[in-house]
């Protein structure tokens, strides 16, 4: 697929079950600290909230059937 059919401000990586390939690299875009601290918190919140619900699978955030 040639990258010159897509936008110049975005990539494209093409993935399977084996592994992934960058096809086209995007530019970087750096976001201010204030957006990345809180993107980077939000993130770091939800994976702990699925950590918890795999250690605790009936507590207050796993699935109670």
């Amino acid at each position: 697929m040639p990258c010159e059919i897509f936008p110049p401000d975005c990539g494209l990586i093409v993935a399977d079950a084996f592994g992934a390939e960058f096809k086209c690299q995007a530019p970087e875009h750096k976001l201010p600290a204030a957006t990345r601290k809180a993107m980077m918190l939000s993130i770091a919140r939800a994976a702990a909230l699925r950590l918890q619900s795999l250690a605790d699978p009936a507590g207050p955030y796993g699935d109670v059937d």
